[in-house]
């Protein structure tokens, strides 16, 4: 589906004994150049996103 994609697995789900509300948080982490393919592909499955850009959080 996305072969040179990173995922992650974040968020409270991700921690051992934690609470959580029951959502899976996941981080995938792509090249620009694959973004417009990925969101349609991840939309497609019904999947909900937040775009970040590379450096947001520095």
């Amino acid at each position: 589906m996305l072969p040179d994609a990173v995922i992650e697995h974040i968020g409270s789900s991700s921690i051992p004994n934690a609470i959580s509300k029951g959502d899976l948080d996941i981080l995938v982490g792509i090249n620009a150049s694959e973004l417009e393919k990925a969101v349609t592909r991840l939309t497609t499955l019904g999947s909900q996103m937040t775009i970040v850009e590379k450096n947001q959080f520095l």
